[in-house]
């Protein structure tokens, strides 16, 4: 089951430890240029990760609500600095490198995240690993 926040918990909510990068995208009409889900869509409901954090926004259990905010810097976008992509897109990237044993310095470019990652709002995210295995063979050694 899917836990979707609140509008009370939306207005309250500051990011947790990616909170710099939230509030900058909180006021505006940011949507992952990957996976195209809202700032909003982006909030899960899951086990918080780190003790200090799931003491302070936990509940008994340890859950709440999370969001995944990284610097994204691809293959395609070496020389103009980086993107902000959500958890799900970041972490299908890296799972798509360590499933395909891709080189450590590449990453898929937002674009081509958004035809291999398909994600879920407020949820996880599936993975097209052949889509993955074709863009990077096409686009590896055309470089």
């Amino acid at each position: 089951m899917v836990k979707i926040i609140s509008d009370e918990e939306f207005a309250n909510f500051d990011g947790l430890h990616c909170g710099a990068k939230y509030a900058r995208l909180k006021n505006k009409d940011w949507r992952c240029p990957s996976c195209k889900r809202t700032l909003r869509q982006c909030i899960r409901w899951r086990k918080i990760s780190g003790r200090y954090w799931r003491e302070l926004y936990g509940d008994e259990n340890g859950y709440g609500f999370t969001i995944g905010l990284h610097a994204h810097h691809d293959h395609g976008n070496r020389w103009h600095g980086t993107v902000i992509i959500c958890g799900v897109c970041n972490a299908a990237d890296g799972a798509i490198k360590r499933v395909l044993r891709l080189p450590d310095g590449w990453s898929f470019s937002v674009e081509e995240l958004s035809r291999i990652v398909k994600a879920e709002p407020h949820g996880g995210g599936t993975i097209d690993y052949d889509m993955a295995k074709g863009i990077f063979d096409r686009e590896y050694f055309r470089l």
